[in-house]
């Protein structure tokens, strides 16, 4: 399907979010993307992860919400998207979602703080998120911190396979 969106200009695809937003509010929310990305109901936790990624992805202000300009500028810039190795705007916005979810700046997301950050508004919602929350909890402590949201985004904000350590205190206020 976003394949074949893709290949779709501009206005295009401003028609296919406005037959997407069947209640006119001008926005979409999680479910509203899940039926168009998988308009059979039948879904694995695979098929979860994928609709909370693209989600998240499209959300570029981290307000719960998939306006028409975001749906358009994601599908339109979808051939950049290839990469696992986050760019410098891709952490801005997984930086930004990780602010806005924290809500009590603990420096970690909780289930409910998850769920207000991808604007849960129904069960399924909820179960949706559920899902996709204890698959990026690799430590399973009940928390999502800003290295395992980055998988939600599709994202590595580390990347181990090079084999660097890196420890000590990063404050840059020390000797050099």
């Amino acid at each position: 399907l976003l394949s074949s969106l893709r290949a779709m200009n501009a206005q295009a695809l401003r028609e296919v979010f406005q037959r997407t937003d069947v209640s006119k509010r001008g926005f979409l929310r999680l479910n509203d993307l899940r039926r168009v990305l998988f308009p059979s109901n039948v879904q694995s936790e695979s098929d979860n992860l994928a609709v909370v990624k693209v989600f998240a992805q499209m959300d570029k202000n981290s307000d719960g919400k998939v306006h028409c300009g975001e749906f358009v500028s994601y599908i339109l810039e979808g051939k950049r998207r290839v990469s696992r190795t986050a760019s410098a705007a891709d952490k801005r916005q997984m930086a930004t979602a990780f602010a806005n979810g924290d809500a009590d700046a603990d420096g970690r997301i909780s289930m409910e703080e998850f769920e207000r950050l991808f604007g849960a508004q129904t069960d399924f919602d909820r179960e949706m998120l559920r899902n996709v929350f204890e698959s990026v909890d690799r430590n399973q402590d009940g928390a999502v911190s800003i290295t395992e949201l980055a998988e939600v985004y599709g994202k590595e904000l580390i990347q181990e396979a090079k084999g660097i350590t890196v420890s000590g205190a990063m404050d840059g206020g020390g000797e050099r």
